[in-house]
């Protein structure tokens, strides 16, 4: 168990395939949040609380998934607006 302010995280070690097949089976509800091999070369984190995932890599990686039209990718900063407000292309989800 990982603890940070106002998250936990409970973590594991395995092969890759095995977030391949987490992610197919809906019953956990949520896919993993951070996902980062042991050769670090790149870092995939999945925001709870948003809807969007973060990579972390190599230029010429991020340069593939930037070009691929099947995927909604864009580059973000460190100073980026990360909220709803900030995403000018999907909407905020309504508050009941």
């Amino acid at each position: 168990m990982l603890a940070l302010p106002h998250r936990r995280y409970h973590l594991f070690r395995a092969p890759l395939a095995a977030h391949e097949t987490w992610v197919e089976d809906e019953s956990f509800g949520q896919s993993a949040n951070l996902v980062w091999p042991d050769d670090h070369v790149w870092c995939l984190a999945t925001e709870i609380d948003f809807g969007f995932t973060l990579l972390g890599c190599e230029r010429a990686v991020a340069d593939v998934v930037l070009a691929d039209p099947a995927l909604e990718a864009f580059e973000v900063g460190v100073d980026d607006n990360m909220s709803w407000s900030g995403d000018a292309i999907n909407p905020a989800p309504r508050r009941a």
